[in-house]
C-alpha cells in the first residue's frame, strides 16, 4: 500500500547499468525515494525484506534476468507494480511481459516524461485493485492479467477508468465479455465513460 502523501513512495530500480538508475532517480527522485539493485538477485533480497511501492527492472541481466526475477516474485507471492524498462524490447518481450503481469513496459531510451505518467498509473491502479479487492490478490491478478491478455497497451484504458472512476466490478464485466464475444467497452478508450453510467 501507498505511503502517507506527505512521503515519498519507495521505488526499486533493478538495472545492471548504474548510469540508468542515476537517470531515473534524477527524472523521480521529487516523487520516489530510489533504491539501486544491480542485479536481479539483490533486487529479489531487497524485496524479501523490505516494502516498495513500485519496481523498475531491466530485462536482460548477467545470472538472472528481469522474467525470471518476476516468477521468483509470483511464487514468493510478493505483488508489486513492474514496469520494465530495457533496450530489448519487441513483440515477444511485450508478450511475455504483461502475461507475467507487468504494469508496463518501456523501451531505452527512456522517455522520461512516459516513465513518470506510466509510474503513476501503475501504483494508482495497484493501490486500488487491492482496496476494492479487499486484499484479494486472484481478484488483481485476474484483471491485470485479462487487460493485458486483450490489448497491447493498456495505458489509455487505465487512465480512462482512472479517469471515470470505473468500478473494479464493472471492469471485471467487460472482461468477461470480451472473454465470452470478443468485444466490449473497452476495447475504445473513448468509450470507457459510458461505463460510469452503469456503475
Amino acid at each position: 500500500m501507498r505511503k502517507d502523501n506527505a512521503d515519498k513512495l519507495a521505488c526499486l530500480v533493478v538495472d545492471d547499468n548504474y548510469e540508468i538508475f542515476v537517470l531515473i532517480e534524477a527524472a523521480v527522485g521529487d516523487a520516489y525515494d530510489c533504491e539501486y539493485a544491480p542485479d536481479a538477485f539483490t533486487a529479489h533480497q531487497l524485496l524479501l525484506t523490505r516494502h516498495f511501492d513500485i519496481m523498475l527492472c531491466d530485462i536482460r541481466m548477467p545470472h538472472m534476468d528481469g522474467f525470471d526475477l518476476m516468477e521468483q516474485l509470483k511464487q514468493k507471492m510478493i505483488t508489486i507494480p513492474v514496469i520494465f524498462v530495457s533496450g530489448a524490447v519487441n513483440p515477444d518481450n511485450v508478450r511475455r511481459a504483461f502475461q507475467l503481469g507487468a504494469a508496463n513496459i518501456i523501451a531505452k531510451p527512456i522517455p522520461l516524461q512516459e516513465l513518470r505518467d506510466k509510474m503513476k498509473v501503475a501504483v494508482d491502479l495497484h493501490d486500488r485493485l487491492i482496496e476494492e479487492s479487499y486484499g484479494s490478490d486472484q481478484e488483481m491478478g485476474y484483471v491485470y492479467n485479462l487487460l493485458k491478455t486483450y490489448y497491447y497497451d493498456t495505458q489509455e484504458i487505465l487512465h480512462q477508468i482512472q479517469l471515470y472512476h470505473i468500478p473494479i466490478s464493472v471492469v471485471k464485466e467487460e472482461l468477461d465479455k470480451k472473454q465470452r464475444l470478443g468485444k466490449c467497452f473497452l476495447d475504445d478508450p473513448e468509450s470507457i465513460r459510458f461505463l460510469a453510467k452503469a456503475a
